[in-house]
């Protein structure tokens, strides 16, 4: 009985001390850098301030590219190649429209902005015709091939249309599907 108490009080001295050795070099030893040490700063590469959050960004392309006269799928395929990405094909399955388009001028403008116009002029299709369930979008490089995806759904379309949602609110929804390959 007196040696099981001893090893307890042996074994709890030694956790005691195993503790307080790993607090004492979290608290900022100098054995242990922090991440601003490691860090190589940014020369020349910083943006114009301020910078132009996504959602604005978005919300602008949507606005133009909701304002389209859109009747059926082949005006929606007019009205995207009218200011937004290239459409390399548009086809129709069903319910739902799929899109192949190459992204306009991807240094200057960026994919955000390609986004908020499909999904403006998707806005300006169901206005008339919410026959369709959704459109889903490949986005491809220079080379044809896919490097990322989002979809637009009629129900936030709609939302949008019939004014429960701003523009950014529609633009959040859809850059929330929004996914790239590095």
């Amino acid at each position: 009985m007196r040696r099981r108490h001893i090893l307890r009080r042996g074994a709890a001295a030694l956790a005691v001390g195993l503790t307080a050795g790993c607090a004492a070099k979290a608290d900022g030893g100098s054995d242990t850098p922090t991440a601003a040490k490691r860090q190589t700063p940014a020369h020349g590469d910083l943006p114009a301030l301020p910078v132009e959050e996504r959602w604005s960004v978005a919300e602008r392309s949507v606005g133009d590219a909701a304002s389209a006269d859109v009747a059926d799928a082949d005006a929606f395929e007019a009205a995207v190649a009218d200011g937004g990405p290239a459409v390399e094909k548009l086809t129709k399955r069903g319910k739902k429209l799929e899109l192949k388009a190459t992204p306009s001028d991807a240094a200057g403008r960026g994919v955000v902005t390609d986004v908020g116009h499909v999904a403006g002029a998707y806005a300006a299709l169901v206005r008339s015709d919410d026959s369709f369930e959704r459109v889903s979008v490949a986005l491809l490089d220079d080379g044809k091939r896919p490097f990322g995806s989002f979809q637009v759904v009629t129900p936030w379309a709609k939302r949008y249309v019939d004014g429960e949602w701003t523009a950014t609110e529609y633009g959040e929804a859809v850059l929330g599907t929004l996914k790239t390959k590095p």
